[in-house]
């Protein structure tokens, strides 16, 4: 035992000032020794220590080495300033100045509806003396334009535009010059401005500008009073998003733990409802931080779903229905809600897919959201994609209740002579499938090349035993009673993954997506006509597959 550890500990207090960054209390030795999140207060032996504060997965501040002597009142460290890389302007140095989009977005260059606004701001990076055209496009749920944004006020290499809409969800789409549009979802809630602010680059000043619209920093501020540069809960909002954008389980706890006994409070007063929503705003000033923090939150191990609930029932009060808040309601099967339009977060769109392996209605079939499952781009806590071909077609009863049943048979008749590769390149050339259609089949092919591998392998096995010629003859006569182990374990791992939840979650579409996806494949392929594989799937050979056949019609969890 050291000298310092018999000497009475003392207190080391570090708060970041930000809820969402993660702090770590490394040793001389530079392990940890303390951490969590927003701050950590914890009792230690004396020594040489150093403070950590990691934003997302980028540490933003080292303190200097701390002597933490022995006992004494707690040692407690300043509030680091600390910054993140951010579309948004800023203070720092090297940012635009952040004024001019102040003024811009107290401007409302066009009222389209009423109730709510959205701000585009846009600044190029390659510091370029102007900005040309965004390229950029507001359309409505439908896909009508309501805006061209590719003149908007331009001002020392900066351009932005207001307008004021009613309330609901639109898409923000950039076109591209490498192919069809990028898209992503902005909500607008009544009585809020909703602040989009994206960076440009652009190598030729004749070509369109390249927008990452995954990197956007999307802010909320009541109608009127614009965008403050200077609102400490624009690092808050930041530090949550690139903490959900990192998956770190970074929730701020604390804070969140202190808005819902305020909300209590509120409630046990018998404040006003209007009165209500005004005083929460000083609790969650921007929603958007409120809303990433209860997705942080559902990344925590055991969360506390009461807390859930409760963060869930506020955010509500001040933004109304905002698709993603109402994602943290999804896996409810008691909240009536569904998705015609995708959210804004990337984690609201994996709990609605994943939640519709069970909630079959949570994305209704022949809705928008339904048509982007396999054209996601990017990476970031925002939700973009490339815009979808069409959208699926309407549910068709006359096809069969199981068509994965019949893909499953016909993939594998097709994959008999032939590899996956080769069967997904004939289908590609024919031309007669989407993209989506294509992506179902490539799964399908892919799992079917599995039991392929698996029975050649037992094959070669086969042939290193003197009475392998036997094996191969009952094997071929009663493939069911005399398959490998190698063939049975790869039979049960399919059937496993031959679930709506497992499905889902592989492949990355809603289940009403997958469905009607599926149909149309089996109508295309005239399959539910085709004798071969018909009588193929009620064989002997592939009794393995009728415990699929219903997959599509029976929730799973």
């Amino acid at each position: 035992m050291s000298a310092s550890s018999k000497l009475p500990g003392r207190t080391l207090v570090a708060d970041s000032g930000v809820p969402a960054c993660e702090v770590t209390v490394l040793d001389g030795r530079f392990s940890p020794v303390a951490n969590g999140v927003g701050k950590v207060e914890a009792t230690l032996p004396p020594g040489l220590y150093k403070v950590r504060y990691k934003i997302g997965g980028t540490v933003v501040d080292e303190s200097k080495v701390i002597e933490l002597e022995p006992g004494g009142e707690p040692l407690v460290l300043p509030v680091p300033h600390l910054s993140v890389k951010t579309a948004r302007p800023t203070r720092h140095p090297g940012s635009p100045a952040p004024d001019i989009a102040t003024k811009l977005s107290l401007h409302v260059d066009k009222e389209v509806g009423a109730g709510a606004e959205i701000f585009v701001f846009v600044r190029d990076s390659s510091e370029s003396s102007a900005i040309g055209s965004t390229g950029l496009q507001l359309v409505d749920r439908k896909g009508v334009l309501v805006a061209d944004l590719s003149d908007a006020h331009g001002e020392a290499a900066c351009a932005g535009c207001t307008l004021a809409l009613n309330p609901g969800s639109y898409l923000l789409r950039s076109k591209r010059s490498d192919g069809p549009p990028l898209e992503q979802c902005v909500h607008l809630s009544e009585g809020w401005q909703t602040q989009v602010f994206l960076e440009s680059h652009r190598t030729d000043p004749a070509s369109l500008p390249e927008i990452d619209l995954s990197d956007a920093a999307i802010l909320m501020s009541p109608l009127g009073k614009g965008f403050n540069p200077d609102d400490a809960a624009l690092l808050w909002t930041d530090a949550a998003r690139q903490a959900l954008a990192s998956s770190r389980r970074s929730a701020p706890l604390p804070r969140l733990k202190h808005v819902r006994q305020r909300f209590r409070e509120l409630q046990l007063s018998g404040i006003a409802t209007p009165d209500l929503i005004q005083t929460l705003r000083k609790e969650f000033p921007n929603p958007m931080h409120g809303i990433h923090s209860g997705h942080l939150l559902l990344k925590t191990p055991d969360y506390d779903v009461a807390l859930l609930r409760d963060v869930t029932e506020i955010l509500r009060l001040q933004v109304g229905d905002h698709p993603d808040v109402m994602a943290l309601l999804a896996a409810d099967p008691n909240a009536a809600v569904t998705f015609p339009t995708p959210p804004m977060m990337r984690s609201s769109w994996q709990l609605i897919v994943r939640s519709t392996a069970s909630r079959h209605d949570l994305v209704p079939p022949d809705s928008y959201a339904a048509a982007i499952g396999n054209r996601l781009w990017g990476s970031g806590a925002w939700l973009v994609w490339r815009q979808p071909e069409a959208a699926l077609p309407a549910e068709n009863p006359q096809l069969p209740d199981a068509p994965v049943g019949l893909l499953l048979v016909y993939v594998q008749m097709q994959l008999h002579n032939r590899t996956a590769d080769q069967f997904l390149g004939d289908l590609a050339q024919s031309k007669r499938f989407t993209t989506m259609e294509l992506t179902v089949l490539s799964y399908v092919a892919r799992l079917m090349s599995q039991l392929d591998a698996a029975r050649a392998f037992t094959a070669s096995a086969d042939q290193q035993v003197w009475y392998g010629s036997v094996l191969h003859t009952v094997r071929k006569l009663a493939p069911d009673t005399f398959a490998s182990t190698v063939e049975k374990a790869t039979r049960s791992t399919i059937d496993k993954t031959l679930n709506a939840a497992e499905l889902v979650s592989q492949i990355g579409l809603p289940y009403a997506a997958l469905a009607a996806t599926a149909r149309t494949i089996v109508r295309k392929l005239n399959l539910q006509s085709d004798r071969a594989v018909l009588t193929r799937l009620t064989s002997s050979v592939t009794t393995w597959t009728h415990s699929v056949k219903s997959y599509l019609h029976k929730p799973h969890g």
